[in-house]
């Protein structure tokens, strides 16, 4: 199994709210991606993105503190990302 992550363009950073996901597969005897299964993933649990580690997924166990750290832990992973990010090629 090959697992590849993406995002919906170069640069993304997830904000802290609910995402649709969906899961896609590629089989041998198939051209192309089909999906494979769809989630709601709640972005708002992710309080150390700079981790690969889990969080939980239910959408009844987050408390407005823990909603408040995930808010401000994406908001600098995102200035990070703006800080990091090269400026367009205009083609001169």
């Amino acid at each position: 199994m090959f697992i590849e992550f993406g995002a919906p363009f170069p640069g993304f950073v997830p904000e802290a709210r609910d995402y649709r996901v969906v899961i896609e597969t590629r089989l041998g005897h198939r051209k192309g991606w089909r999906p494979l299964l769809t989630f709601t993933w709640r972005a708002a649990r992710m309080t150390s993105p700079g981790q690969y580690i889990t969080y939980s997924n239910s959408p009844d166990d987050l408390t407005s503190d823990q909603k408040a750290q995930a808010d401000a832990a994406l908001k600098a992973l995102a200035a990070k990302v703006v800080k990091n990010a090269s400026p367009p090629d205009t083609g001169e």
